[in-house]
């Protein structure tokens, strides 16, 4: 399990990361979430706004926890090619990288590989943690 499989989001933080990214997904959307660790905000998105959410996940443990929350979960690293996406929609509304593309190698080839899996109108919504932040 990875240091954030117990994390819980709190969308009632004005100043949160999560509660924007929160706030600008509408309901019933489809969502492909990348790193979702262990499916705490699928299922945040899944109860509250009834959104069908499916995950990458590169951690083994967090991804079988992540299905309990999620309709698919690949296990794996987006940034390898051999990851296979098929089990994967070519159509989602958003595609998240909630606080992962500072950890990635090459953030800008997992983008171009994610955005081949968004539908016409769908978004990629991204999230980086400010390092200066007091917290």
């Amino acid at each position: 399990m990875s240091v954030y499989s117990e994390f819980e989001v709190d969308v009632t933080n004005p100043n949160s990361s999560w509660t924007i990214i929160y706030g600008s997904i509408k309901g019933s959307s489809k969502i492909l979430d990348i790193g979702c660790s262990s499916g705490y905000f699928a299922k945040k998105l899944s109860d509250d706004k009834d959104c069908i959410v499916d995950g990458i996940e590169l951690d083994p443990e967090d991804a079988l926890r992540a299905a309990a929350s999620c309709r698919t979960v690949v296990a794996g690293n987006i940034e390898d090619d051999s990851l296979s996406l098929s089990d994967l929609d070519a159509d989602y509304d958003y595609i998240l990288f909630i606080d992962v593309l500072e950890h990635l190698l090459d953030p800008s080839a997992a983008l171009k590989r994610a955005s081949a899996l968004l539908g016409k109108t769908g978004k990629i919504i991204v999230s980086i943690p400010n390092m200066a932040n007091g917290s």
